[in-house]
């Protein structure tokens, strides 16, 4: 290539290339404040968003924390719609570019300096700071998911227990304490708010599902053989409770909650017939008597032993 063709490309190239440092580019002090409530304003373009996530990744999380969780719980990360509604950025994979930015920066905060115990009271510090559900599920996941420490578990407790928590917050709090501390301590809890809970989805509770979901999310945390005789009875009960009360809705309804139940009480086959009987058979598929007999397998388990 010749000098002066090379001297022209590079003045096309290197503006382009000065652009992307500066959009990377770690943010100064004075800069930081206005781009972190950038991210917390709904009608902030997606592109942008991904650039400001970007110049954040080397700030200090406990500065730009709260505004990056505002932006995943944002409602273009809710389901069913990913993309806002009027919103002119409609390449549906750049949330898929937010998210991992902004994961990638938790991620760095967890690996770097500092004791778990600091970084798990920090997400705390986040939680209790917080007051929508949506956020404060976030933060749960990655103290589940990433950060756990027993420091943590006091905040997850008043959460899970506090009369004003949304009923679907309670249920991952409950779940995650469950899963990490001894389940004993939160049984009955989570009994509780299993019995609790509607059968299916309700106009009050659109985004949740119904009880049979909630019992899975729970009970399926809790490590069976860390739990007391009284606690397993609780569970076996409510599990049973809640496959007899779903006949009212489909004889289908409890099938997942009896294979659950089937596992816990080592059942042979989880209550389940043999699916490669010829009744059970369909096109592509079994037939519904599959999952119904199931069910009613699991019923009569339970009524010949006293559940």
């Amino acid at each position: 290539m010749a000098h002066g063709a090379l001297r022209s490309y590079w003045r096309i190239l290197l503006p382009t290339l000065l652009l992307g440092l500066l959009a990377t580019a770690c943010v100064t002090p004075s800069a930081r404040p206005k781009l972190t409530a950038e991210l917390s304003v709904p009608a902030t373009s997606n592109e942008r968003c991904l650039t400001i996530v970007r110049r954040l990744r080397h700030a200090d999380l406990r500065q730009t924390g709260s505004a990056l969780v505002d932006l995943l719980a944002s409602e273009r990360f809710q389901f069913p719609r990913y993309i806002p509604s009027g919103c002119e950025d409609a390449n549906p994979r750049i949330e898929v570019r937010i998210r991992t930015a902004v994961h990638e920066i938790f991620e760095a905060y967890f690996a770097g300096p500092g004791t778990e115990a600091e970084k798990a009271a920090f997400l705390c510090q986040l939680l209790g700071s917080r007051h929508d559900t949506e956020g404060r599920a976030v933060l749960l996941r990655y103290l589940e998911h990433e950060c756990w420490h027993p420091v943590a578990e006091a905040p997850v407790a008043a959460l899970a227990t506090e009369p004003n928590t949304p009923p679907e917050l309670r249920v991952i709090a409950l779940s995650l304490l469950i899963r990490r501390c001894d389940p004993n301590r939160y049984c009955t809890q989570g009994v509780a708010l299993i019995g609790e809970w509607p059968l299916h989805q309700t106009e009050q509770l659109c985004a949740s599902e119904g009880r049979e979901m909630v019992f899975r999310n729970i009970v399926g945390a809790a490590d069976w053989s860390a739990l007391s005789a009284s606690n397993r009875d609780q569970f076996i009960r409510i599990g049973f409770k809640t496959v007899r009360e779903g006949l009212s809705i489909s004889p289908v309804y409890g099938y997942f909650v009896a294979c659950q139940l089937g596992s816990a009480l080592k059942i042979q086959g989880c209550f389940k017939p043999d699916q490669s009987a010829p009744q059970y058979q369909g096109e592509g598929r079994l037939k519904e008597s599959f999952f119904e007999d199931t069910v009613r397998n699991a019923l009569a388990w339970a009524d010949a032993n006293g559940y």
